[in-house]
């Protein structure tokens, strides 16, 4: 129930806030010459970390709608 909900936005909150450390090191990190974050390989790292915070964060919000509507099933906890 909302236990686990909450267990889930304290990890997407955790998941944004080393989101955020990692993009700003990969902008003061150089190797080169260049910060890190300018290479092609690490900025799609990056976005693939940005793209599943937000999936989780939208897994979390549709979780809370449910269980304030009262529909949230066994499979949903």
């Amino acid at each position: 129930g909302m236990g686990r909900i909450w267990v889930g936005a304290t990890c997407c909150g955790k998941a944004e806030r080393i989101l955020n450390m990692a993009t700003d090191w990969a902008a003061t990190r150089k190797q080169f010459g260049k910060p890190i974050g300018t290479f092609q390989a690490t900025g799609f790292r990056l976005a693939d970390g940005a793209i599943n915070l937000r999936a989780a964060d939208l897994l979390v919000n549709d979780a809370v709608a449910r269980a304030e509507k009262g529909v949230m099933s066994d499979a949903d906890a």
